[in-house]
């Protein structure tokens, strides 16, 4: 594949323990390390940004759950990171791409008695279907990141 971002150009994967490549890639640094991978790595690189944990975007949803690795890295939509020695073994697409990129975007059609018919929504965030669903069906949507405020406009009173 042609869309690679390689890992190897710009530091040596011996200084990272990779936790997933891919259009996402999380990292802890190998002991002893550390520095070498804050200097090299995080920052911007063609089609590649990476972060601390601390700084990933927050629209993004990482959280602060322990599990995320120290760096993460995301590309740009439709292309991957690999390393020479784990190269890419699937170049047909991947997922955990920006969800802000406009090629990520779902097509949402619903249709019923609930539904007001010929309306459309501009913008729709996969996280807003499940309070949709839960209005539909009349009952209360567990807390979640969706807002129910997003869909009102299709939803007949």
């Amino acid at each position: 594949p042609d869309r690679v971002v390689w890992i190897d150009d710009i530091i040596d994967p011996a200084a990272l323990k990779i936790g997933y490549g891919g259009a996402v890639l999380t990292a802890d640094p190998a002991p002893g390390r550390e520095a070498e991978v804050q200097q090299k790595l995080v920052g911007r690189h063609p089609h590649m940004e990476c972060w601390n944990k601390a700084d990933v975007p927050a629209r993004l949803v990482y959280g602060s759950n322990p599990r995320v690795a120290q760096i993460v890295c995301m590309v740009e939509t439709g292309w991957l990171t690999a390393t020479r020695d784990r190269p890419v073994t699937r170049p047909g697409g991947a997922h955990g791409y920006d969800n802000q990129a406009p090629e990520m975007a779902a097509i949402f059609i619903a249709h019923g008695p609930g539904v007001v018919v010929g309306r459309r929504l501009s913008d729709l965030d996969s996280v807003d279907v499940q309070p949709f669903l839960a209005r539909m069906l009349g009952l209360t949507a567990p807390a979640g990141d969706g807002r129910p405020e997003d869909t009102l406009a299709v939803t007949r009173p």
